[in-house]
């Protein structure tokens, strides 16, 4: 009924080039419905390329669209899309092409389609991010996905070193996310690529192992001077388990209990603010007590 509509009105003599405030035509909202015929009418009589006011092309507004979550659906609609003329490697104001919202998406075969078409793999957007950071920085997409559409990615030429406008490399993103099977598959390809901070970045036993057998610098720190038992019981938290195993394989690595940050905080400034058993363990590994942390306990609002 909607493309009958849409005939109607076209015959009617209203123009399928037509854009609203936002610079949105016909052919961008029929994308972002999934709505192949009216996107074939349209390619009769419509500029299928033109882009919006945020430089939105018809492909994005397909991969930004809310049935995204059904694969086929949204492969149909980007194959029409490009058959038509909608150029698969524009990128809109942000920097961001239609590559990197199939990579956020985890629909591989949307990937391939937009590979075959002749997109740059390795584009970044305006943040520095490449389909590699976008990936792995997808909150919804499982270890199983990231590592399959990372293999994708890399095979096709996607850089796996380059960090984004953060310091952040693919690397910094599968280790933070607790990701072995990416963070190995990353490290096979190129054993050169470990950033010297990833283990400030770990969550995760089964990535912290994994860096350390292949010689992840210990006793790095962060520009706040935090040390990786810093980061363990402050930001990186993965839960109590595997927690504390982890505070004693970076002890016995090396790790100083004891070492301040520029704030003058030390690992167990952090730990007590977490669980008595992270607070009991590095006591036994010989952290001494500051003047300052009972305040610090008394203080937490829990």
């Amino acid at each position: 009924e909607t493309t009958e509509i849409a005939l109607l009105l076209l015959e009617a003599g209203c123009p399928g080039d037509a854009q609203n405030l936002k610079g949105e035509a016909p052919v961008h909202l029929a994308a972002g419905r999934g709505f192949s015929s009216v996107i074939r009418l349209l390619a009769w009589v419509a500029d299928v390329t033109s882009v919006d006011a945020a430089g939105n092309s018809a492909l994005h507004w397909c991969l930004k669209a809310t049935f995204r979550h059904n694969e086929e659906a949204c492969l149909q609609t980007a194959q029409l899309l490009v058959e038509v003329g909608c150029p698969p490697d524009l990128p809109n104001s942000l920097g961001e092409t239609p590559l990197h919202l199939a990579a956020s998406s985890g629909f591989d075969s949307v990937i391939d389609l937009i590979l075959t078409q002749g997109a740059n793999p390795a584009s970044v957007d305006n943040g520095g991010d490449s389909a590699l950071h976008r990936c792995l920085s997808a909150p919804a997409l499982q270890e199983d996905v990231c590592l399959k559409l990372v293999q994708r990615l890399v095979k096709a030429g996607c850089p796996t070193c380059i960090p984004n406008s953060r310091g952040k490399t693919p690397m910094h993103l599968a280790s933070s996310r607790g990701f072995a099977l990416v963070v190995l598959f990353l490290l096979d390809h190129d054993s050169t690529q470990m950033p010297h901070d990833i283990v400030l970045h770990v969550k995760g036993l089964a990535c912290l192992c994994l860096v350390l057998e292949r010689r992840a610098k210990v006793l790095t720190t962060s520009a706040a001077e935090d040390t990786a038992l810093h980061t363990l019981f402050h930001s990186t938290w993965p839960g109590y388990e595997d927690a504390l195993e982890m505070a004693r394989i970076l002890v016995d690595a090396g790790c100083d209990v004891n070492a301040r940050n520029s704030e003058g905080k030390t690992p167990l400034h952090y730990a007590v603010l977490r669980d008595v058993r992270a607070v009991q363990f590095l006591l036994n590994a010989g952290a001494c007590l500051p003047n300052d942390i009972i305040p610090t306990v008394l203080s937490h609002p829990q």
